[in-house]
């Protein structure tokens, strides 16, 4: 996919607020879901089931990423919608712009 794309989704999910040409700033959500997808990772890591071979850290951070990336997004963004449900998301995009 393109960075524009990519942009453009993360947008979308009220992750980022771009300005024209300009500069692009991480909203309260993309802050959140930022860590959360982090904390998924670091839990990964620390619960990485044994494989028939052993791995270097680099094989190992690529796997955990891999299924870190292929978790649901209600993993990362469930507990936030719960707290601040999605008025709150489009308060502060539209606060931002």
């Amino acid at each position: 996919p393109s960075v524009v794309r990519i942009m453009n989704l993360l947008m979308d999910r009220g992750m980022i607020v771009k300005e024209h040409y300009g500069k692009i700033y991480l909203t309260d959500r993309g802050i959140w879901v930022a860590k959360q997808v982090d904390q998924e990772l670091q839990n990964i890591l620390a619960h990485f089931p044994p494989v028939s071979a052993p791995l270097t850290e680099e094989e190992k951070w690529n796997a955990a990423l891999a299924m870190t990336s292929a978790l649901p997004d209600r993993i990362f963004t469930g507990e936030y919608d719960r707290l601040f449900g999605e008025d709150a998301e489009k308060a502060e995009t539209e606060k931002a712009q």
